[in-house]
């Protein structure tokens, strides 16, 4: 997972950047974002205000418990439950600080547009849909195509649509495979690439997917935020 990150190139480009997180729902129960602060040591966000401090170096964590604990409870309902309800989807749209600017990912086909739909009706201004990523991450694959499915509003009220394909010229030859990843070491990856530029990573000869990866995905999503930029200049 390479979402601190990507937050921290995005930062440098003049952006705010606010994760939100909370505890992992299934039924898949790999790590998730509040896993990868957790072993980063980052502490959540308790309030609006806080944004007005300093940039933090992976942007502002917001903890669904702090938003919403009625929100919070639906996890230990989804653990019963075990199909995930239209709430997994949905609260990824919720947007407690008025941002201008939504990233999300859809890995199946039918869900990017529905997500794009509902994303514009929650008041989002632009959209950023990564379909075809690493599933459940908004990382971008290193063999295959990703599509970004973008939506900016205009003056009038409508919202005008495009879709940016980014194809690689794959340096490697096959995706790596991680059983069982743990947050620990995700986040001693994110560490060493925020230091030297490299994960340091094991990867398969010289080439290291981890890098690759970061730098792949920053700058795919900034050439979706350069369309925005001239569809409001």
């Amino acid at each position: 997972m390479i979402t601190p990150l990507v937050a921290g190139a995005l930062q440098k480009e003049g952006y705010r950047v606010v994760h939100q997180m909370g505890r992992n729902s299934g039924p898949k129960c790999d790590m998730n974002l509040l896993d990868i602060a957790r072993a980063l040591g980052v502490k959540p966000t308790l309030s609006n205000a806080d944004l007005t401090m300093e940039k933090p170096r992976f942007g502002w964590f917001f903890h669904q418990s702090l938003m919403s604990p009625a929100l919070d409870r639906w996890v230990d309902l989804r653990h019963q439950i075990i199909k995930r309800p239209f709430l997994a989807t949905l609260e990824r749209f919720i947007n407690p600080l008025k941002a201008d600017i939504l990233i999300a990912s859809a890995f199946h086909p039918p869900y990017a547009e529905k997500m794009m739909t509902i994303a514009q009706r929650a008041g989002f201004k632009n959209i950023i849909i990564v379909r075809n990523g690493i599933e459940g991450t908004i990382a971008f694959p290193l063999l295959r195509s990703v599509k970004l499915l973008l939506s900016a509003k205009q003056n009038d009220g409508s919202f005008q649509r495009q879709e940016l394909v980014i194809e690689n010229a794959p340096a490697v030859d096959a995706e790596e495979m991680i059983a069982k990843p743990k947050a620990s070491d995700n986040a001693r990856l994110i560490e060493n690439f925020l230091k030297g530029g490299t994960s340091a990573d094991q990867g398969t000869g010289n080439i290291k997917h981890f890098d690759l990866r970061v730098k792949m995905t920053c700058e795919g999503l900034k050439e979706a935020l350069k369309w925005f930029h001239c569809k409001h200049a």
